[in-house]
């Protein structure tokens, strides 16, 4: 889903979720972003990919992996608010922001309840106990049909 308003279907462009994310940071005008910075957050763009893809609910959930963005104007099917999340968190670590400290766990909490919605279908994050798990599927908690 995009957090763009004018992108009524699928995701928003990487060059729109740049702009988003300097904002929320709070140190540019979307007008302000230059080619060097742009090709900064590219590339911080594909670690955000790369981190998803080894999250291991990425891997329970039996998906192939999002492509990397080659270009400032290309859209991935990854949620925006998670790229942005991710852009901002990376952006305030490289200006050694103390604000790193809130960015960070923020986008690590988003990446995986997001993960989590989408392999358990919307139930909260609980903890199991290992021994509980013996007839139940070990990532939803669900009984295990047998047959």
């Amino acid at each position: 889903m995009s957090a763009n308003p004018h992108i009524r279907a699928g995701n928003s462009p990487l060059d729109a979720l740049i702009g988003m994310a300097l904002t929320r940071f709070g140190e540019f005008a979307p007008s302000t972003i230059d080619g060097d910075l742009s090709q900064m957050m590219l590339s911080f763009a594909n670690e955000v990919l790369d981190e998803m893809h080894e999250h291991p609910y990425w891997g329970s959930l039996e998906l192939p992996e999002v492509e990397s963005y080659v270009s400032i104007h290309d859209a991935r099917p990854i949620e925006d608010t998670i790229m942005i999340h991710g852009l901002v968190a990376k952006y305030a670590i490289q200006q050694k922001s103390n604000s790193a400290e809130i960015h960070w766990p923020a986008y690590q909490r988003r990446l995986t309840s997001r993960l989590w919605h989408r392999l358990s279908g919307g139930g909260q994050i609980q903890l199991r106990p290992y021994a509980k798990a013996k007839d139940t599927n070990k990532i939803t908690g669900m009984p295990e049909e047998k047959g």
